[in-house]
């Protein structure tokens, strides 16, 4: 409740410290929309964590391959749901992708946005249609941002210092910490939030109660006990 009154909206000045032009036109509005199915997809690669590690992170690697099994099984759930309540299927099912790394961002719009979207059940594949049109397909809209994920300190190897401590080698800047967020933001504007680890995409679901799924085992996740 506390999260949700402090941080209730972004305020257009934002756009001074993040490359995001978009932010209050587009992407916003279609996180927002409410003819939609919105997931959040928040998959920290700790690729800005270490200062000499390159970006080769892609579709093949195993926690991303959980947390996009888990996006297309909740997708197919969720939509089946929508089905059943009602006589019309949402305008779009969006996937708003959050990570610190920019080569995966580019993986996963170029291979599901655009995608048209069948479900499937034990009798048949059915195609759906869009609430716009009865002929239009329901397709798959894959949003990300600019964010580089640096939020957090890069550290070098703690060997290199006799105290056994990574020592900061980095500052963050004002642009940095308001591309966090903005990513931070745009978790809780969604209808749920599938996780790989850490916090940061807890406290982002927490101001606006949304559900969260563990990547892994792509069931709701408590955190009561944390």
């Amino acid at each position: 409740c506390a999260l949700g009154q402090l941080f209730n909206d972004l305020s257009p000045s934002i756009l001074e410290y993040v490359n995001e032009p978009e932010l209050f036109t587009h992407t916003l509005p279609t996180v927002r929309d409410s003819k939609s199915l919105v997931m959040a997809l928040y998959i920290r690669t700790m690729h800005s964590e270490n200062k000499t590690s390159v970006d080769n992170f892609a579709l093949e690697d195993p926690d991303v391959q959980r947390t996009i099994r888990c996006a297309l099984q909740l997708e197919q759930q969720k939509l089946q749901q929508l089905m059943a309540a009602t006589t019309t299927t949402p305008r779009r099912v969006v996937w708003t992708v959050l990570t610190d790394s920019p080569q995966l961002k580019g993986a996963i719009v170029n291979e599901y946005n655009g995608q048209q979207i069948i479900l499937k059940n034990t009798h048949a594949n059915v195609t759906f249609t869009s609430v716009t049109t009865a002929t239009s397909p329901l397709k798959r809209t894959v949003l990300v941002t600019q964010a580089r994920g640096i939020h957090t300190r890069k550290r070098e190897p703690s060997h290199m210092f006799s105290n056994k401590e990574a020592a900061p080698v980095n500052n963050i800047s004002t642009n940095v910490f308001a591309e966090a967020l903005v990513d931070w933001f745009l978790i809780g504007e969604s209808d749920l939030v599938i996780l790989n680890k850490l916090t940061f995409g807890i406290t982002a679901s927490l101001r606006t109660n949304r559900t969260i799924y563990d990547a892994s085992s792509c069931s709701p996740k408590s955190i009561r006990s944390r």
